[in-house]
Parts: structure tokens; C-alpha cells; sequence
């Protein structure tokens, strides 16, 4: 990705338009960054997920005003990615089933009362 000068950033946005916060830019052109949100609440999470059980996150390009795309991050290397973990904690009492499914992907059961790791990569 497109992403290591200054302005190269994506605005990350829970479902509800709150900034959550924003990516880390890449060491060089064509590079790849890790970014870790640690301050998102359950109460959000909760939130987020309301009546239909799906959590949302929108990664939102910052875009210089009066600038072109070029200056924003952007897809000149072709093939970019993002990799996207939600990790979480939780027990599970043994009457109930909890599930995650990712987009219209399989539906995965979660049986262990540990911490379970997601991740699913979405392509442009």
C-alpha cells in the first residue's frame, strides 16, 4: 500500500461514524503497517453489534483538500490489503453457543472460554 508519508492514512470508524482512531503508515512505499486500537469499549462493541449481531469497522481515506488522490493513501502498488483482528475475552457458560460469522462467510462456533483470535483479509 500507498501509505508512508504523513497525510497516507485511513481514519478507522465503528458503525455509528465513531473515530476510533487511525492507521500507522508504512516504513516505505509499497509497504505494510500494523496498527492497534486498544481503546474501543465494550459498551462500543456492544453497541456496534445492536440488534443484528455484526460488528463494522470502515477504514475511511484521509484526503488533502485541494490535493489529488496521490497524496491520500492509495492502491499504486496494486494487490493491496487489509488484515483486520478482532481479539476478544469471554467465558462461555456451557447452555449457550456463541458464533461469528464474517461477511457471508461460514458460520464458526467458538467452544473454548479462552481468548479467541479472528482475522479475515478483505481485498480491494
Amino acid at each position: 500500500m500507498d501509505g508512508e508519508q504523513g497525510p497516507e492514512y485511513f481514519n478507522v470508524l465503528l458503525e455509528d461514524g465513531t473515530v476510533i482512531g487511525r492507521t500507522n503508515n508504512t516504513p516505505a512505499q509499497c509497504g505494510n503497517s500494523e496498527t492497534i486500537f486498544t481503546n474501543i469499549t465494550i459498551a462500543q462493541i456492544n453497541q456496534s453489534a445492536g440488534s443484528n449481531s455484526l460488528i463494522t469497522f470502515f477504514l475511511v481515506p484521509n484526503l488533502v483538500e485541494g490535493q489529488p488522490g496521490r497524496f491520500s493513501v492509495n492502491d499504486i502498488c496494486g494487490g493491496s490489503s487489509v488484515e483486520a483482528t478482532l481479539s476478544f475475552k469471554t467465558l462461555i457458560p456451557q447452555d449457550i453457543r456463541y458464533e461469528y460469522q464474517i461477511n457471508e462467510g461460514e458460520k464458526v462456533t467458538i467452544y473454548t472460554p479462552f481468548t479467541h483470535h479472528s482475522s479475515t483479509t478483505h481485498r480491494r
